[in-house]
């Protein structure tokens, strides 16, 4: 039983590795699809640094090839796999957003997520407030409801007072020309 836990570990780990690979291969693929969903750049927003992220990315599969040389039980294993794959997948997924934070035709990419046109019920364009001594804002969209669901408020961070303001006017010169 213990030779057979001992492949299966592997089998994991190999699987874990896999998945790392095709993460990576596909970022490309998917940075071109969310670009196709929300057409033309209006305004690009600031990118924040993600150096934590390279660590992530370095960290996941090494954790993983601690299963082969610790004397880990295959849950535990298992554990260490998915929790890595995960990380390893929400890293990805700031990576490809953050390198696109900006309002497009479409919608609006930020706060690792795109939020289109479409689906917002109301922003607040014109009740904007300063915030108390911040260096931070967030703009806060609420998206119209889902069958059977309430209202959704959706909360997108940018770097500066000075930035948030350029993203409202812009919000409110897109909103004009529709």
């Amino acid at each position: 039983m213990n030779i057979l836990h001992e492949k299966i570990k592997l089998v994991v780990i190999a699987f874990s590795f896999l998945y790392f690979i095709f993460q990576l291969l596909f970022l490309k693929f998917w940075k071109r699809k969310i670009i196709l969903k929300a057409k033309d750049l209006v305004l690009k927003t600031a990118t924040p640094k993600n150096s934590k992220g390279v660590v992530v990315l370095v960290l996941c599969p090494i954790m993983c090839l601690l299963g082969i040389f610790t004397r880990t039980t295959l849950p535990v294993c298992i554990m260490i796999c998915l929790t890595c794959c995960l990380a390893f997948f929400i890293i990805c997924k700031e990576f490809v957003y953050l390198k696109l934070n900006g309002i497009y035709t479409e919608g609006i990419i930020g706060s690792t997520k795109f939020i289109p046109f479409s689906k917002i019920k109301t922003f607040p364009d014109t009740s904007w407030k300063e915030p108390e001594k911040e260096n931070t804002t967030s703009l806060a969209i609420q998206l119209l409801p889902e069958k059977n669901k309430e209202p959704q408020i959706v909360f997108v961070d940018f770097s500066s007072i000075a930035e948030y303001v350029n993203v409202i006017t812009t919000l409110k010169n897109l909103k004009q020309k529709k």
